[in-house]
């Protein structure tokens, strides 16, 4: 079983945090530990007491758990990789990233792809999300997979040199031929955008 630590539960220990992912109680989880059963960012982990990070990927071994595992989600489809950058295909109705307000268990498309590329190299990978798209748009995400890719592509953004197209499928026929769309968006009253 593989898991990341989502903001919710960053600064819990090792053991809370493996009792409130998976089935198992905190006296089992020091157990699992204590056993050589958990990993942390690919590490083998022997203290519990360590809080975890956000963005952690802690895996236990396939014998820890008892009767049969849930079958693993199926990983984000990459579409561009290198040292710099990552870019994946985002499916609607999918988080770019977590939310105040998610189903239990939900995780986010970084999460997901943070999950896909542990264990490619020792320790936690680098993957910061450059941008988002709404829950339920799909398209390109684009994650830097470096620090040093992240400020020029914030700057690209920031001042407008990345082009966003966006296509809807509308019901029935508008009054217009053509139409763009700039105004502000913000939170509105109850808490939505």
């Amino acid at each position: 079983m593989r898991r990341i630590v989502g903001p919710e539960q960053e600064g819990l220990r090792l053991d809370q945090f493996l009792a409130a992912v998976a089935p198992v109680s905190r006296r089992r989880a020091r157990e699992l530990v204590a056993a050589g059963k958990v990993r942390r960012n690919g590490a083998q982990v022997r203290v519990q007491r360590r809080p975890v990070r956000r963005g952690d990927v802690v895996e236990l071994a396939e014998d820890a758990l008892p009767g049969e595992a849930a079958p693993p989600q199926p990983p984000p489809a990459i579409l561009f990789r290198d040292a710099w950058l990552v870019a994946v295909d985002k499916p609607a109705g999918v988080l770019s990233q977590p939310a105040e307000r998610r189903a239990p268990g939900e995780l986010a498309m970084d999460e997901r792809l943070m999950l896909a590329l542990a264990g490619d190299e020792p320790g936690k990978p680098f993957l910061r999300l450059v941008h988002r798209l709404d829950r339920v748009t799909s398209g390109v995400l684009l994650f830097a997979a470096r620090p040093e890719a992240l400020p020029p592509l914030r700057r690209a953004w920031r001042e407008g040199r990345v082009e966003r197209l966006y296509l809807a499928v509308v019901e029935g026929e508008p009054e217009w031929e053509r139409r763009r769309v700039d105004a502000p968006i913000a939170r509105a009253a109850g808490g939505g955008w």
